[in-house]
């Protein structure tokens, strides 16, 4: 207890100098993140004398807010300062004393993912400085989202909140602690590169910990971010700096509104702006595409660029062959870039949608126009045929006639001067039209003043009559229909907020779909997506919505889909096509059945529903069958 008191007593006359500091600079928000797992226990006196030192020398000023966050299996926030006085500073000191690091587990993602959420609901006016304190170990307990992550969807992960963090204008600074001595480090790319006991000499190999060879993520992290690493040495007697970041990595800039391809053919390109002070070649080899379901590593076609130190904007395009999983629909993705040489921008790693549009020809193979087609140019080849037969047909008539003419003009000149031959008493037509129109008249009679089985019976005449007045009824009823569905629409409430924040209750993904009564669902997994917590999705009639409704027409982005890591909510952002709802978000959605009607008043009743695979749904079933011995 004398030495812990001693200790506390050393930072705090350490610490005692920013206070005569001036705040010429504006006020920074420093966040340092603490990993609190047993693997680096060992140092606990030489992060609370050699680490912290650092930072209050280096970062802190009077004014500026100090906030401590740790992880280690979850992470926590642990407390929030804002330095005017020594006691200020000294509460800091005494809070880091308390972080024992005894965890077990060591989730390095979600202690990154909580730090940029948590940084983002600070002040925007002040600078923002992130340091992490770690071994740069991953190792997840099971209950994490991560646990079962591969390598490259580790590797994903990293690169977004990386990403993320710097986009928004952090500095990032790494403080790299050693590995625990009797651990088996390996790294993303699946090869061993620490195990003290691999000479095989005595050593404990990896008994200590109780694990197997454990995941280092601090290359991947320091890749993604462009921070540089300080190694805090075992040495205790040598001196500790937290060097600049170094690298002032080349900016990418994606397009908006998401990917497109054609068929299986992905041609899209970025820019990219080179702020360093040297010029930089960039040559594009892979893409690696995370669906949520599959993570495929694609070739591309892509040129050498070179650009310029200072150059802003400067386009890169990129072609590339899909696998054939991806089928007409559209996708959530996590793409990243991977350059060679293994060059670097910022960021590496993006988040994005992907739309599969089929090919001309897919559509009609498809839709069977394809056989529609031929049948067509077959029928137009025969057409043609006879229009060419019964050509040369006509021809070949005209030619024997006029041959014939020849034969017999003799016989012309010597009959009528005016015709080739005499009109006969069955050529008379005057004579067959007052024939044939006197027929007429007669059965006309005779059907009015008949059976009645005629179309002017009088029993034809009533029910023409009924069917006129029941279709004059009809009419009538389909008038004041539409007179109804132009009447205002139920109560006026204003929309939700389309960028409001969506607050994290669990870190979980969920999959989901949307069932719209009578509307077909033979469109693959156009309306199935898999979300992440605290992410939102569209519904509407466009092409770019997440959740299709096209049983009848309806305008784009008629609500949101919100998923918050626990449940589903559907805010309302077109009040007008909801007449039903009292409320602008309706929660917990899951099950319920909500109403659209569209602008020609028909109605559209839709739920969403919780996704099963159909192979997991059979398997589970499989598994749960218990066969006796």
């Amino acid at each position: 207890m004398f030495k812990r008191a001693l200790l506390c007593l050393f930072l705090i006359v350490l610490f005692t100098p920013v206070f005569a500091q001036n705040n010429a600079d504006a006020n920074a928000e420093i966040v340092i993140l603490m990993d609190t797992s047993g693997t680096i226990l060992p140092y606990y006196e030489d992060i609370n004398n050699r680490v912290l030192a650092e930072i209050n020398d280096k970062f802190v000023r009077k004014g500026d807010t100090v906030h401590v966050l740790s992880f280690n299996a979850d992470a926590r926030y642990e407390m929030s300062q804002k330095i005017n006085s020594e006691k200020d500073m000294s509460r800091v000191v005494s809070r880091f004393l308390l972080l024992y690091q005894l965890g077990k587990s060591s989730d390095f993602l979600t202690g990154l993912q909580y730090a940029r959420q948590y940084g983002s609901n600070l002040p925007d006016k002040n600078e923002k400085i992130l340091i992490i304190i770690s071994d740069g170990i991953f190792n997840p307990p099971e209950s994490s989202p991560y646990k079962n992550y591969t390598d490259d969807q580790i590797k994903n992960e990293i690169g977004l909140l990386a990403g993320s963090i710097r986009k928004k204008g952090w500095k990032v600074y790494y403080v790299k602690l050693p590995y625990p001595a009797d651990a088996v480090i390996r790294g993303l790319d699946s090869e061993e590169f620490y195990n003290p006991d691999a000479s095989g000499k005595g050593g404990l190999g990896n008994a200590g910990t109780g694990q197997g060879s454990l995941t280092d993520v601090s290359k991947s992290f320091k890749d993604a971010s462009g921070a540089s690493s300080s190694e805090l040495s075992k040495d205790k007697n040598d001196k500790f700096t937290i060097t600049d970041n170094a690298e002032n990595l080349p900016l990418v800039r994606f397009p908006d509104g998401g990917l497109e391809a054609h068929g299986n053919k992905l041609d899209f390109s970025f820019e990219v702006t080179n702020g360093t002070d040297e010029d930089v070649e960039l040559h594009l080899t892979h893409i690696v595409i995370d669906n949520g379901l599959s993570i495929n590593t694609i070739p591309v076609d892509s040129q050498n660029t070179k650009i310029k130190s200072g150059e802003k904007n400067a386009p890169i395009k990129v072609s590339a062959i899909l696998p054939s999983e991806y089928k007409d629909g559209n996708y959530n993705i996590i793409m990243r870039l991977e350059f060679a040489e293994g060059k670097r921008v910022l960021p590496q790693v993006i988040e994005t949608s992907l739309a599969v549009f089929p090919t001309t020809f897919q559509k009609l193979k498809e839709s069977n126009g394809i056989w529609f087609i031929l049948l067509g140019i077959i029928l137009l080849l025969l057409l043609i045929f006879l229009i060419i037969f019964f050509a040369k047909r006509g021809s070949s008539s005209s030619n024997r006639a006029r041959y014939a003419a020849a034969g017999s003009q003799n016989n012309y000149q010597e009959g009528d001067k005016r015709y080739p031959y005499q009109l006969s008493e069955e050529d008379d037509h005057a004579s067959r039209l007052n024939a044939f129109k006197s027929a007429s008249t007669s059965n006309l009679e005779n059907n009015v003043s008949g059976t009645g089985d005629s179309m002017y019976s009088a029993d034809t005449l009533d029910r023409v009559a009924a069917q006129k007045r029941e279709d004059e009824i009809l009419r009538k009823r389909i008038l004041a229909a539409s007179f109804a569905a132009k009447e205002p629409r139920g109560t006026y409430m204003s929309p939700a907020n389309f960028f409001e924040t969506i607050e994290i209750k669990r870190n979980q993904s969920g999959m989901t779909e949307i069932y719209v009564l009578n509307q077909s669902r033979n469109i693959g997994r156009r309306n199935i997506h898999i979300m992440k917590a605290g992410t939102s999705l569209t519904l509407g009639g466009g092409k770019t919505d997440n959740f299709l409704v096209f049983l009848v027409p309806f305008p784009a982005r008629l609500a949101q889909v919100r998923y918050d890591g626990q449940d589903y909510h559907l805010a309302i952002l077109k009040p007008e096509y909801f007449p039903y709802e009292k409320s602008n978000v309706v929660n917990n959605c899951i099950g319920k059945t909500i109403t659209l009607v569209s602008d020609k008043g028909y109605h559209v009743y839709f739920t969403f529903r919780e996704y099963e695979s159909p192979t997991e749904k059979l398997n589970n079933v499989l598994t749960s069958i218990k066969y006796d011995k």
